[in-house]
């Protein structure tokens, strides 16, 4: 079976020979490998270039810079593979991931497996350890569709795209919105809800970097609203779906999630006044604030009400709260 590799590319020279290394030392060695250089102005360009005279598996496509999502869809528009992964390029695979998730693929008769990973910071080569915390929190074994669309409403499936090995059937007519962040959250749960069978196997085989300044880590007016738009498309396919798939309960826990997440954003916009965005505040509060009609805010605990209170009323006393507590707890 081919498999094909995506691998968009964007002034990540100080990682990507580690990822590029970890696709081409693959055990597994049937592979359409299709790098997406989008308009790389460190040198990863050339990086590039120097794999592909090396490895004739490698399709290189440079173009200007169009963004993520562009240039995945660039590479879902040329594959010509059976199944699909996909690897971002300052991550890095085992070297067994691709046999492993075929094997799991194959034998079970599967259309998207699904495999543990490991996070790391941002410092030198990656490397797993015994005592790693591995994610996603689901368990090992198979999944029908709604039993899958469940456990990703619940948290217990990433939005990710990178972890998992998808039947290209599932990516016919569909794309990531491109100009936007968080494109995984607006992307997965409709392939997802093509599936039939999903498995899922304990190894950990993915190796994701956790950098502060990637593209979805910035703190940004576009980002915040890219996130909230694509939160919002999940939450409707939720909401439509009570009671065939979903449960009103695990609707609110899904809320309950983004609402955490968007009180950790108001904390630390607030909290760092030197670069201190107004109206990113007010698009953060207004957002809270409508998360408050969608959820019975007395089911969320006496400290998140009052965080949720303070930041929406009161934001001058959370930075004071925080900078009190955060001095009490060292």
């Amino acid at each position: 079976m081919l498999v094909t590799v995506i691998l968009p590319v964007y002034n990540v020279a100080s990682y990507l020979e580690e990822a590029l290394d970890s696709v081409i030392n693959q055990t597994y060695k049937n592979l359409e490998i299709i790098i997406i250089d989008d308009g790389s102005t460190d040198g990863s360009g050339d990086i590039c270039e120097e794999y592909a005279k090396k490895d004739g598996r490698i399709r290189l496509i440079h173009q200007p810079n169009k963004g993520l999502s562009a240039s995945r869809n660039v590479a879902l528009r040329i594959m010509t593979g059976e199944a699909l992964v996909f690897l971002d390029s300052d991550d890095a695979y085992t070297e067994g991931f691709v046999k492993s998730m075929t094997e799991t693929m194959l034998r079970e008769k599967a259309d998207l497996v699904i495999c543990k990973y490991s996070v790391h910071d941002n410092i030198g080569r990656m490397k797993q350890k015994e005592m790693d915390k591995f994610y996603p929190s689901i368990n090992y074994g198979f999944y029908n569709r709604n039993e899958a669309l469940r456990a990703l409403s619940e948290g217990e499936i990433n939005h990710s795209i990178w972890n998992k090995l998808y039947d290209v059937k599932l990516w016919e007519n569909i794309f990531f919105p491109e100009g936007k962040v968080y494109e995984d959250i607006a992307t997965t749960f409709h392939i997802i809800s093509r599936c039939k069978t999903v498995f899922v196997i304990e190894e950990s085989l993915y190796l994701h970097r956790n950098r502060n300044d990637s593209i979805s880590s910035t703190l940004s007016k576009s980002n915040i609203v890219d996130y909230i738009e694509a939160y919002s498309h999940f939450e409707h396919y939720i909401r439509i779906n009570i009671p065939n798939v979903f449960s009103e309960q695990q609707l609110q826990k899904c809320i309950y999630s983004h609402l955490k997440r968007m009180m950790g954003y108001s904390i630390s916009i607030l909290l760092h006044r030197d670069v201190y965005q107004k109206d990113l505040y007010y698009v953060l509060r207004k957002n809270l604030l409508e998360i408050g009609s969608n959820i019975d805010i007395k089911d969320c605990g006496f400290r998140t009400r009052i965080c949720r209170w303070m930041i929406c009323y009161c934001p001058w006393l959370t930075k004071v709260a925080y900078q009190i507590y955060s001095k009490i707890m060292v």
